[in-house]
């Protein structure tokens, strides 16, 4: 009867605990059940199958414009029929932040390059009409003015299409610190910038002449956290700070956890300048990405 009973338990354990592709599963460092961590399926990739950037166009009444998409790996194998995958939307001029062969096969999904422009709204609206993406799931991602820019995009999107963002990785940028209230409560963010980058201080500032000290008021990654922070739907979050060195930059990132999802990350990096490095380098930053989902934040 005991024989019988343990392996009952043992058939139950892993019935509920399928094995996986050992693609990396992110946990969260404070307590909390969030409803989604990235945890794709396993799956053989063939080289023959390996999704390209496709240079297309888009017909914006009657102009045509020119954008890049990658379709996910095995996007079109049956076993996929009835799956739905993530829209990484990369602002031009910024750095691939899923490029080699590994985060395809890790972080599958609609890889989409383009401007800030009404268009590019209107054809992200169109891939979702055409492809099985996952609305749940549309991540952006941008450099400098795309950082910028990243936060009315997300918000123009939403009032135009009403489609959310889940998750924004910013990377610099002197303007826009705070997203619509549509949204305000539902899109995650990671904004990462350099101490010694004077754009932190706004478009047109003394580049020689910036404030050294990451905590100064004036910066717009801290009045971009503070909103963030202020927000009647992040009453009960949790603060947390980490240091560690990233590509040889010493990293300070304070976090906002509220129930177990990091709802805002602000990265400083001390001694870098204007510049998307180390950002797009580092495989924390994909892993929370994929990590971000609109079920978390019902």
């Amino acid at each position: 009867m005991k024989k019988s009973l343990l392996l009952f338990t043992l058939i139950l354990l892993i019935s509920c605990n399928p094995p996986n592709s050992g693609s990396p599963v992110s946990g969260n460092p404070i307590s909390g059940n969030p409803a989604f961590v990235h945890n794709p399926p396993y799956e053989e990739f063939a080289d023959a199958d390996k999704p390209v950037h496709e240079t297309l166009t888009y017909d914006d009444n009657g102009t045509d414009q020119s954008y890049k998409l990658m379709i996910p790996w095995n996007y079109d194998k049956s076993h996929n029929a009835d799956r739905d995958y993530p829209l990484v939307v990369s602002f031009s001029g910024t750095p691939f932040i899923v490029g080699d062969d590994d985060e395809m096969k890790g972080y599958p999904c609609f890889f989409l390059e383009t401007g800030r422009s009404s268009w590019c709204q209107d054809l992200v609206a169109q891939l979702v009409e055409d492809y099985r993406i996952d609305t749940n799931r549309i991540y952006l991602t941008g450099f400098s003015a795309g950082g910028s820019g990243s936060y009315p995009f997300a918000s123009d999107l939403e009032s135009r299409h009403n489609l959310v963002v889940a998750g924004i990785v910013r990377c610099a940028g002197g303007s826009n610190t705070a997203l619509s209230d549509a949204i305000a409560g539902k899109t995650s963010v990671w904004y990462h910038v350099g101490l010694a980058d004077g754009y932190d201080f706004g478009y047109g500032s003394d580049q020689e002449n910036y404030s050294p000290d990451p905590d100064d008021p004036l910066r717009k990654s801290n009045i971009a956290y503070d909103f963030v922070k202020n927000l009647t739907s992040s009453s009960g979050a949790i603060e947390t700070v980490q240091t560690e060195t990233i590509s040889g930059y010493p990293r300070t990132t304070t976090t906002l956890n509220l129930a177990g999802v990091e709802i805002f990350k602000r990265s400083h990096y001390e001694g870098m300048g204007h510049s998307p490095s180390p950002v797009y380098g580092d495989s924390k930053v994909l892993e929370w990405l994929f990590n971000q989902n609109l079920l978390n934040r019902e």
